[in-house]
């Protein structure tokens, strides 16, 4: 079986969404801080009449111990977002956030008999992909969602 899928970097680290979650790349205009959000959330920004969250997944796909930069990752005007939407268990519309990433570089297809079984941590990455660039971790939507959604839980009841 083969999957569409659009690949990225973020923080060093090469990765890929399928295609199918992915409702547009944009740059965002604006990004109002949200300093009492887990880590993982950079903020809001207004896209079309909706406020999406702005999502930094490399929170969880750095080494431990790894510093968390200084300086947004993102930057609105300049760097791009991808608008990722997932339908999630209880929700009655899909969920859309805006993913922050350094830098997009591609669209390809890869079959799955490229790819192995995924890192141990984080749960939302559900495979390595293998293309003639390298390895690439999958990014799952809808786990990437529900991990967010327990990180904001979990920050709230602190």
């Amino acid at each position: 079986m083969s999957l569409d899928v659009l690949f990225f970097e973020l923080r060093g680290r090469r990765c890929a969404i399928a295609v199918s979650a992915i409702r547009e790349v944009v740059a965002l205009p604006a990004l109002t801080p949200m300093p009492l959000a887990p880590a993982a959330v950079r903020g809001v920004a207004p896209l079309h009449g909706q406020v999406l969250p702005v999502l930094d997944i490399g929170v969880w796909l750095s080494a431990a111990g790894e510093a968390r930069p200084e300086t947004p990752l993102y930057r609105p005007g300049r760097d791009r977002v991808l608008v990722v939407e997932a339908s999630l268990a209880g929700e009655a519309a899909p969920v859309r956030a805006a993913l922050a990433v350094d830098r997009v570089t591609r669209l390809g297809t890869v079959d799955e008999a490229h790819s192995r079984p995924p890192p141990a941590t984080p749960a939302f990455v559900s495979a390595t992909l293998l293309d003639v660039e390298g390895p690439a971790l999958l990014i799952d939507a809808q786990r990437l969602f529900d991990q967010v959604r327990k990180a904001v839980q979990a920050a709230g009841a602190s």
